[in-house]
């Protein structure tokens, strides 16, 4: 039935079925099967608008103007992964299903992640090493010189095992964590990485007060969350949770860069766990990013982390890091292989 509920309301339906339902099964017909399946007429769905309704009446019936089908990544970001239902060799429909008992049910959580992949089998430790090492120091230089923040309340959210201390050390800065697993809550304040820390899921904070902490991070997380739902509720959230001239800090992949291409493609035609490790791998539009922002009343600016990939031998990502301090402008730094949105509340 989603493809009848208008375009508009579908985030708002997903994240109502979300909250009162422990599992879900969402089945809705592939916009590639030839058949369009309430009017069954050959091809229909494949024609402009303004050609579809004379051919449309010639059908089964029911209302051309509610039918809006869904391709699978739109399914798949309200709903998360969805499966193939095949006539023959041919895709008839997409079904997201999640059973009630399933672990890790709550959307805001990471998929399993699978170490015996494709790259991480070709990649040293050395290797990625250095490249965490310029990205934490790149990161670090940027949030310096453009938030200019001495000390203050920092909310990290989803925050793993490392929240963001070498961005925003203490005593200086006050920081607490959020994260989906009480088990990474537990240990970052044994660890003394935040100051602070409680188990909760990204775009459902409301026992959090408003207006409440100069800084919302999210630091390679909402790459994680676009797979399941849309980020706009994120983003207004973090608009809420900030103080007048706070700032919501998103560290994330880049989907224009090569490598960013690379890896929509394997999600795309299934080969996220067999690539990279994780179905959930969602590199981020950088237009997506402003946009998301701006809807929130939020004013972004974008920069580039690094243009270089951690699985790029030591010598050239040395050479990448000398292009990623000359090449931090809004225009190259959409096409960055790590971007940084700095997006300001009024």
């Amino acid at each position: 039935m989603i493809e009848h509920v208008p375009p508009q309301r579908r985030a708002a339906f997903a994240t109502e079925l979300r909250r009162v339902a422990r599992g879900w099964y969402v089945q809705t017909p592939a916009v590639s099967f030839p058949i369009e399946p309430h009017s069954l007429l050959p091809g229909a769905h494949w024609l402009p608008r303004r050609l579809r309704g004379r051919y449309w009446r010639l059908g089964a019936g029911s209302d051309i103007d509610e039918i809006h089908l869904l391709r699978r990544r739109e399914l798949e970001t309200l709903f998360g992964a969805a499966r193939r239902e095949r006539f023959g060799p041919l895709t008839k429909s997409w079904i997201a299903l999640r059973r009630p008992d399933a672990p890790a049910a709550d959307p805001a959580g990471s998929e399993p992640y699978e170490p015996d992949n494709f790259l991480d089998r070709h990649s040293r430790q050395a290797t990625l090493d250095a490249f965490y090492a310029h990205e934490m120091e790149r990161e670090a230089a940027i949030l310096h010189e453009r938030l200019g923040l001495a000390q203050g309340d920092v909310l990290s959210v989803g925050c793993g095992w490392h929240p963001g201390r070498h961005l925003f050390p203490a005593p200086a800065f006050r920081l607490t964590g959020v994260d989906a697993d009480p088990v990474k809550v537990h240990g970052v304040l044994v660890a003394g990485r935040a100051d602070a820390a409680q188990a909760g899921f990204a775009g459902r904070l409301d026992d959090l007060p408003s207006a409440q902490f100069e800084v919302v991070l999210y630091r390679l997380v909402l790459h994680h969350i676009a797979y399941q739902e849309p980020l706009d509720g994120v983003f207004g959230e973090a608009a809420r949770l900030l103080k007048p001239g706070g700032a919501l800090v998103a560290i994330e992949p880049g989907l224009w860069h090569p490598v960013g291409l690379g890896l929509a493609a394997a999600n795309r035609l299934g080969l996220g766990v067999a690539a990279h490790g994780t179905p959930d791998d969602v590199p981020l539009s950088p237009r997506l990013l402003m946009r998301a922002a701006r809807d929130a009343g939020l004013e972004p600016e974008l920069h580039v982390i690094t243009y270089g990939w951690r699985r790029l031998p030591p010598a050239a990502q040395r050479v990448m890091a000398q292009i990623d301090r000359r090449g931090d402008r809004p225009g190259p730094a959409r096409f960055g292989h790590t971007l940084l949105l700095i997006a300001r509340r009024p």
